[in-house]
């Protein structure tokens, strides 16, 4: 399977079937739907979320047992509901087919 994905200068083709690509978008997916405290702190670059990073110090965090040099990490449903801003529910898993799917371009 392959995928074409546009960034900002580029065009990038993507093969499934190549091992490193596969990698590569599992780890995207991963660090979007379990992030890091850094990563969290990035999203919220332009909120002011010192007092909410704070709070996941008493937040349950984990590491991925595949991939364990990501840190520890945390579920991004805890992530969200702690977050300055409103946000879109995610799809309950991205591996696994789901009773629910974002509609991004619905006028909510």
């Amino acid at each position: 399977m392959q995928l074409l994905i546009h960034t900002e200068n580029n065009l990038c083709e993507i093969n499934f079937d190549n091992k490193q690509d596969h990698t590569l978008h599992e780890l995207l997916y991963i660090s979007f739907m379990e992030p890091s405290a850094e990563r969290t702190s990035l999203e919220w670059l332009n909120f002011n979320s010192d007092k909410n990073l704070q709070s996941l110090a008493n937040t349950q965090n984990h590491i991925y047992e595949e991939f364990p040099f990501l840190g520890k990490l945390y579920w991004r449903s805890t992530i969200d509901s702690i977050s300055p801003f409103k946000v879109m529910a995610p799809p309950i898993s991205v591996r696994e087919p789901s009773v629910y799917e974002p509609n991004y371009f619905k006028n909510y």
